[in-house]
């Protein structure tokens, strides 16, 4: 029978690894271990890294995707944060991977866009 024994949907606390009770998922719906896979995914995979009044964007995002948005809510200023693999053409802000950008000088609403080249 299945050993897991808790919801597949949650992220546990952790999961037993002593006898008699190993790999049964162990204090789920525990908000401290969900809090670090979202900033594992968003500091490492989307490459998010807020520091200060600083941004940056560096993605790690596997080929197959073609690209994400983040929405930022920084001091009441809406900042948008987008990543693709194409060219576009709107009132974006071009920006390299890894460039630092001084958000508290952005105007509310300024979408800013990395582009992949692989």
């Amino acid at each position: 029978g299945p050993v897991y024994e808790i919801e597949p949907y949650v992220m546990p606390g952790d999961v037993y690894g002593a006898a008699p009770y190993v790999g049964r998922g162990g204090w789920s719906w525990y908000t401290g271990s969900a809090a670090w896979l979202y900033r594992a995914a968003t500091e490492t995979l989307l490459g998010l890294d807020v520091r200060g009044d600083q941004l940056s964007l560096t993605p790690r995002i596997p080929a197959s995707w073609p690209g994400f948005e983040i929405s930022l809510a920084l001091e009441g200023r809406r900042i948008t944060l987008r990543c693709s693999r194409e060219a576009t053409h709107d009132e974006a802000v071009q920006l390299e991977a890894g460039e630092w950008v001084e958000w508290k000088s952005l105007a509310s609403g300024t979408t800013l866009q990395v582009r992949l080249l692989h």
